[in-house]
């Protein structure tokens, strides 16, 4: 893969990632508290006790971690670890919604 080919990819993840709102997101698969500062807290779906509430994310900054288990990431991370699934399947729904909730132009993935 070229320099150039690369390149697009990487501008195609970071566009879909400015697009996506990680709360949004998250809050499709378990309950976030807003904490105040752009930061909301709830109970890490990854850890094996989750109680007290140690999941942060950061919505201003795009990225999450849980204090109990140390697992952290962005919305790609977290989908993907989650559901168990493919990061380019995580890519191709995000890159729908994101379609979806913009009036921007459409984004096409990067065969």
């Amino acid at each position: 893969m070229n320099e150039e080919r690369k390149g697009q990819i990487f501008a195609q993840i970071e566009e879909v990632r400015k697009r996506t709102d990680i709360v949004a997101a998250l809050r499709k698969h378990m309950e976030l508290l807003y904490a105040g500062n752009s930061v909301y807290v709830g109970k890490c779906p990854f850890c094996k006790d989750p109680d007290p509430p140690m999941f942060n994310v950061h919505k201003a900054r795009q990225f999450f971690h849980c204090f109990g288990c140390s697992e952290k990431g962005d919305v790609f991370t977290f989908l993907t670890k989650l559901q168990n699934r493919q990061f380019g399947d995580v890519l191709e729904e995000l890159t729908k919604e994101a379609e979806a909730g913009t009036s921007r132009p459409k984004l096409s993935l990067v065969p």
